[in-house]
């Protein structure tokens, strides 16, 4: 009983879902850019503010940005991509989708070096 309750409750928040991406444009433009991310077998993921933005009730976010481990090249050939600056050089691109534009960055590791002083504090 407890499994057939858990499925309706899924089956309900993923139909909730859907109809509050329809109702973001904006939203709704960045899952058609990952959905074609998606169908050329790469990750895609809504990354940044916008998922703080969601997080905290604002149902309207903006300034969506996507994170990908599709390749620079790989984005250049199904989407016509813009450089804002060195962007490229750091792994990311603007994506242009419904008169809209999303900047879509490659995954990264960011790496942290501790200063010698908080070496000493944390011993």
């Amino acid at each position: 009983m407890r499994l057939i309750q858990y499925l309706n409750e899924a089956k309900e928040a993923l139909k909730d879902w859907n109809n509050y991406i329809k109702s973001n444009k904006e939203l709704a433009a960045a899952v058609k850019i990952m959905n074609k991310i998606n169908k050329k077998g790469y990750k895609s993921y809504i990354v940044g503010g916008a998922v703080r933005d969601i997080v905290l009730g604002n149902l309207k976010p903006h300034d969506i940005d996507i994170a990908t481990n599709m390749p620079i090249n790989e984005l250049n050939k199904i989407f016509r991509t813009y450089d804002i600056g060195k962007s490229k050089d750091f792994g990311i691109v603007v994506v242009k989708q419904n008169g809209m534009n999303f900047e879509v960055a490659q995954f990264r590791n960011d790496t942290y070096i501790k200063p010698k002083y908080v070496r000493k504090i944390i011993k």
